[in-house]
């Protein structure tokens, strides 16, 4: 198991968006495991729903989703301009070159 050295003092709330089952699994417990209350989906949509209508201190955004890229869901945060939408947001991205 990895061990994050820094507490989950400055993240509390983390939204994962991932549509990969494994990783979206493995990051997730990862984040739980050191302290982190983590909410994860699986598509841009329903990310940029849960954005909407709950705040989040940081989001893991993988850039190549189903339904609406994680570009896509970047562009809809900044529009929304509202004390909910997360400060800082981390860039994922799982491009398989095969």
């Amino acid at each position: 198991m990895v061990a994050m050295s820094s507490p989950a003092a400055n993240f509390k709330k983390i939204l994962l968006v991932e549509d990969e089952p494994a990783l979206r699994e493995f990051y997730a417990r990862l984040l739980k495991d050191n302290g982190y209350a983590v909410e994860s989906v699986e598509d841009g949509e329903k990310a940029f729903e849960h954005i909407k209508s709950e705040a989040f201190d940081l989001v893991l955004l993988d850039m190549v989703l189903p339904v609406m890229s994680g570009l896509d869901v970047l562009r809809k945060m900044k529009s929304l301009k509202t004390a909910s939408v997360a400060s800082s947001t981390i860039i994922l991205t799982n491009i398989d070159d095969a």
